[in-house]
């Protein structure tokens, strides 16, 4: 993979081999649990910690859905299991507002779940947050 920050660099081709074996050139890969790209976004690495945090809610959901369970015991839930799976390793992330951003999208639909809300119920987002008591983080 080769970084395309400049446009003078784009037009540079090299061609690398082991043993006489050609690597193929690709657009990002998987290391350490992270994606790489070669434009330097987070778009894929983002998406894949996201979909993790929504599986660790989809095990956690016959919990979280249920009515009769307490909103403190919901929250703690999503604080400990959720959203460790959606922020892993994002201390090395060189983010984006818009990446923030859809964390932060994804945290208010899980949010909305808690309190049984859908977007057509109107409810404006700082309502939500007080009614579970959490204070908006920047």
């Amino acid at each position: 993979m080769c970084c395309e920050f400049e446009e003078a660099e784009r037009e540079r081709k090299v061609d690398l081999e082991i043993d006489f074996h050609k690597l193929e050139e690709v657009g990002s890969f998987k290391y350490l649990g992270s994606v790489i790209q070669n434009i330097g976004d987070l778009d894929e690495g983002l998406t894949g910690r996201i979909q993790s945090g929504w599986s660790s809610w989809r095990k956690c959901s016959g919990v979280l859905c249920d009515r009769w369970m307490p909103v403190k015991l919901k929250s703690k839930i999503r604080r400990q299991v959720m959203r460790p799976a959606m922020l892993y390793s994002s201390g090395t992330w060189a983010s984006k507002k818009r990446d923030e951003n859809r964390i932060g999208m994804t945290e208010m639909r899980v949010l909305r779940w808690h309190c049984e809300l859908t977007r057509k119920d109107k409810v404006r987002n700082e309502h939500v947050r007080g009614t579970l008591k959490i204070a908006l983080t920047k």
